[in-house]
């Protein structure tokens, strides 16, 4: 099941407002596993972040490999990252 809620995606450049479809959890470990399963390793057409040397290189791929379609994506995780001490 999922719940639809109001974003916004990086369309051709431009911020575009929208609404998706976001999958619910039971758990948070239910959260875990699905991004274990389909983006730390190959899934589909997507080549796995489990390629990368370190955390802020897989950072980079989750967007290479379409996870997000911002472009500062990987920079906000790195910053996430670092403040949490990784």
């Amino acid at each position: 099941s999922g719940t639809t809620k109001g974003t916004w995606e990086v369309i051709n450049g431009k911020e575009v407002n929208t609404s998706a479809s976001f999958k619910n959890f039971d758990s948070p470990s239910g959260s875990v596993n699905e991004l274990v399963s389909k983006w730390y390793k190959d899934f589909g057409d997507y080549k796995g972040v489990n390629r990368a040397s370190d955390a802020s290189e897989a950072a980079g791929l989750l967007t290479v490999e379409g996870y997000a379609t911002d472009p500062n994506y990987a920079s906000k995780l790195r910053d996430i990252m670092s403040r949490q001490g990784f």
